[in-house]
């Protein structure tokens, strides 16, 4: 039984008046939101005639099953955000295309203006699941009804050696014979390039959806797995569906929304499915009206979903294969082809059917996999500029990933720059307004805004400098990939020729200096792409992360930036202060609203998230990669019975965790956004026996580690000093340890003194360490705090370990360790 939270149940079936959409049935209805919204879940359920031509398109549709009208049948899942009084509804609908089944939630900008929000399942290939949205079509056979079979194939870049590669794209297709000819695995020699070498049938299983290699895989290598399977859905319908359904929500009597217009949003694979929805003319339905009237394919570069054709596999990540001619709007004649065609101009699309379009794209769909975004307004070759249609508009986000990464930002692996964490959220919200502005009031939307070759600032790979930044090697061995074959030319002419990689024009800082640059580009703090290479620890760090991005923040300090190596001006060059910073910021964001490219309403709220920004960027530690801890009992102990440790940590933490070893680690992970290799060695051997303590032997591993950050917290067992001559010796023989193990001029040491104050020896312990050029941390105080040692915290068996320090002293030990690390804070004041 379905039931309301809120209200009275609401399970009703209907025989819908529109044509398509022969019964409407609603499962859950209630109320949501603070303006009187409501949210309708339910079913639509589909009828089409194969013969009419706006079906013609469909792949398979001659071979679909039909009822006894003639008709092929299909439904779809939907969700529907509306006011319950229609007098509150604005009449523009916001159809959001569900990526890869996730059902959208109501947006407070939608809420606040009245839209309804209407979404649709049209992937065939998605679970039926709580919170999903799917279709159910049906396959397609051979005219005598036997079973269609074919041949299809999924790749995949593992990441580590042993890893399961489940591949859901495989799971509505199951292998018939997985054991015959067509059964096939290829390791390929580049991700954007199909060729590669077959393994040995033995060398691995498929099972269910996943591939498992009995040898183990390569880590950044790409596979590419083919079997033989049976029964291929009609993928197009979803197409169908989208259509049918926005224009029963437009013009039927039963419609649950009735609305006078609709814009589609769709972002990635979305994207692509709007390009591909256009460009095979399902705009036009079948009493030949537009079905939407505005569409913002954002994130989708030149690619189009290969939804459309046998065997289609929508939920792919798909990689580099994404994009075939044509990819301009207008159509061109393709060298490597032949055929004239365009997106928007040819025989399918309906010019009196054409909706007001935007293209939204990060540089991520400019720089890598396949997407090709420059060739949205290039011809096919990329030698020269092609201007959008009257009905078209574009915009670059410049120095932004595929979808912006949290803030804080991490790090993929130890070694990698930080993902991108610039976000143009706030101008993708202004543009939606300004696109249903357009289609509602016909107010003009901003001028498109892209990198030119006319300007300068869209050119060739091969004529891109890039400048020398930290963890971001030159991306110069980058590739567009390989054309896909277009599924409209039996041919299959120009399929596998390279695609031209042009890319947007970068500053001496390595950020792109054309489009639409929010804030965090165009004030920068630290340079952020559109593009960034595999990490060496996940193999083939040659190749690049798929739709990724890269930043890398500034040095705080001049002087940071000197002992980094780190050639971009600092942040003390850059702004003499924070308020500094927020004023450029605030005038970043005035020059946004003022190309209608930000909201007024939003300026606070992004002067909010600077301000955080800053505060992040100049009080976070620097990154480290390796970090090598020496000390004692209160660095390393393992468990000792008899005098009542059962720890493998810090004595005596109640807990590995929060240890100041644990502890700064953790603090060093959160700041760089990925945690340092470590290795922690116990050395109270040397403490107490220096003299006969093999440096070089018993430290071979720790000189191996070739560690970046040395911290050495010793002394509390090293014998009383009682004349100056024992303090020297101990500083020698301290000097010598520091000398050994440091390695390079790069190696940042930090010494820290006794946790029970010592003088003479904590003497000893501060001219070693400025005679190697390290940082002397202090914590001698924390002795005289009570509240600093274990027995404060809990009862012990020993002594001994009662006096070590507690949680709340590891903590202490921690931050001083940290806030020595710190860069200094340069001044505030203007």
């Amino acid at each position: 039984m379905f039931f309301l939270r809120l209200f009275a149940l609401v399970f009703f079936t209907c025989l819908s008046s529109f044509a398509a959409v022969v019964r409407v049935e609603v499962t859950e209805r209630e109320a949501v939101g603070k303006a009187g919204y409501e949210r309708i879940l339910g079913r639509l359920h589909f009828e089409i005639d194969p013969t009419s031509p706006q079906n013609a398109i469909i792949a398979d549709i001659a071979l679909a099953p039909r009822n006894e009208r003639g008709q092929v049948e299909f439904s779809s899942d939907f969700i529907l955000y509306t006011p319950k009084d229609p007098a509150n509804r604005h009449g523009t609908a916001w159809v959001e295309i569900p990526n890869r089944g996730g059902r959208t939630a109501l947006s407070e900008w939608a809420e606040e203006r009245g839209f309804t929000v209407f979404s649709v399942g049209w992937e065939f290939d998605i679970p039926e699941a709580p919170g999903k949205l799917s279709i159910r079509v049906p396959t397609a056979r051979e005219t005598d009804g036997t079973a269609l079979r074919g041949v299809i194939s999924a790749t995949f870049t593992p990441d580590r050696a042993n890893q399961k590669m489940s591949l859901p794209e495989l799971a509505d297709y199951p292998p018939v014979n997985l054991a015959g000819p067509d059964s096939r695995l290829v390791k390929r020699d580049r991700m954007a390039f199909p060729q590669g070498q077959e393994l040995p049938r033995a060398s691995w299983t498929l099972d269910g959806d996943q591939v498992v290699s009995k040898s183990g895989w390569e880590p950044g290598s790409t596979y590419e797995v083919f079997y033989l399977t049976e029964n291929p859905p009609l993928a197009g319908l979803g197409y169908a569906a989208t259509r049918d359904a926005v224009s029963w929500l437009k013009h039927s009597a039963d419609s649950l929304a009735p609305s006078a217009s609709a814009c589609a949003f769709g972002s990635s694979q979305c994207g692509r499915y709007l390009r591909d929805f256009l460009y095979l003319g399902f705009n036009t339905d079948e009493a030949d009206r537009p079905a939407l009237d505005g569409v913002i394919a954002h994130v989708a570069g030149a690619g189009r979903l290969i939804c459309n054709q046998r065997w289609s596999q929508p939920r792919r990540i798909a990689g580099f294969y994404t994009t075939s001619f044509p990819f301009a709007d207008t159509a061109l004649v393709d060298p490597f082809s032949g055929h004239r065609d365009g997106v928007l101009e040819n025989p399918r699309v309906q010019v009196a059917q054409l909706p007001k379009i935007f293209y939204i794209n990060t540089s991520a769909e400019y720089w890598g996999a396949g997407r090709a975004a420059a060739l949205t307004h290039t011809d096919p070759t990329g030698q020269q500029d092609v201007a959008f249609p009257a009905n078209v508009r574009s915009y670059h986000l410049a120095g932004t990933q595929h979808g912006p990464a949290s803030f804080p930002p991490t790090a993929q692996a130890a070694g990698s720059p930080m993902a991108n964490p610039v976000n143009a959220k706030a101008v993708v919200t202004a543009l939606r307004l300004a696109m249903a502005d357009w289609v509602s009031k016909d107010i003009p939307p901003p001028d498109s805004e892209v990198p030119t070759i006319t300007a300068g600032t869209l050119i060739p790979l091969s004529d891109f400098k890039w400048p020398s930044v930290p963890q971001m090697p030159n991306p110069r061995h980058f590739t567009a990939g390989p054309r896909l074959p277009n599924p409209q030319w039996s041919d299959e002419a120009g399929a596998g020729a390279p695609l031209p990689l042009l890319v947007p024009q970068v500053d001496a800082d390595g950020n792109e200096v054309s489009s639409i640059r929010v804030p965090d580009v165009a004030v920068p703090l630290g340079t952020a792409t559109g593009w960034v290479y595999r990490p060496a620890s996940l193999g083939h760090s040659d190749e690049p992360v798929l739709l990724r991005g890269g930043w890398v923040p500034f040095a705080v300090t001049e002087a940071e930036r000197r002992a980094t190596g780190d050639p971009r001006p600092s942040l003390e060059k850059r702004y003499p202060s924070k308020k500094a910073y927020l004023r450029q910021v605030r005038q970043a964001l005035k020059d946004l609203a003022n190309r209608r490219l930000l909201l007024t309403s939003d300026i606070k709220a992004e002067m909010t998230e600077a301000s955080q920004r800053w505060d992040w960027a100049v009080n976070r530690l620097p990154a480290f990669q390796r970090v090598l801890f020496l000390g004692n009992s209160i660095t390393l102990h393992q468990p000792a019975p008899s005098i009542g440790w059962q720890g493998k940590w810090g004595m005596a933490a109640s807990a590995e965790t929060k240890d100041y070893v644990h502890l700064t680690l953790e603090a060093l992970a959160q700041s760089a956004g990925h945690a340092p290799d470590h290795l922690v060695k116990n050395i109270a051997a040397f403490e107490r026996n220096p003299e006969t303590f093999d440096i070089e032997k018993e430290l071979a591993d720790a000189r191996a580690f070739r560690p970046d950050l040395i911290i050495l917290a010793i002394g509390e067992n090293a014998p009383a000093i009682s004349t100056p001559e024992q303090q020297a010796a101990l500083q020698a023989h301290v000097t010598d340890l520091l000398k050994t193990v440091c390695g390079t001029a790069k190696t940042r040491l930090l010494v820290r003194t006794n946790f029970w104050a010592n003088p003479a020896k904590d003497a000893a312990l501060t001219a070693a360490c400025e005679t190697v050029g390290g940082t002397l941390v202090n914590i001698s105080a924390l002795s005289k705090e009570e509240a600093n040692y274990a027995r404060s915290e809990q009862d012990f068996e020993h002594t001994g370990v009662a006096k070590h320090p507690g949680d709340r002293g590891m903590a202490a030990i921690a931050q001083a360790l940290l806030e020595a690390l710190r860069p200094a804070a340069f001044p505030a004041a203007d």
